[in-house]
């Protein structure tokens, strides 16, 4: 598989999922200040 295709799917995947892309739009305009650091993150 190229990664033009994977990059493709993955999106597509994205978009499937019900509320996924109004979050992603949401994420995309929240100010950094807002966000959490990166090192305060627990996985």
């Amino acid at each position: 598989m190229n990664e033009e295709y994977t990059k493709m799917s993955e999106t597509e995947y994205l978009q499937s999922i019900p509320g996924m892309e109004e979050k992603i739009i949401e994420g995309l305009n929240t100010p950094e200040e807002e966000c959490i650091k990166e090192k305060e993150v627990i996985w």
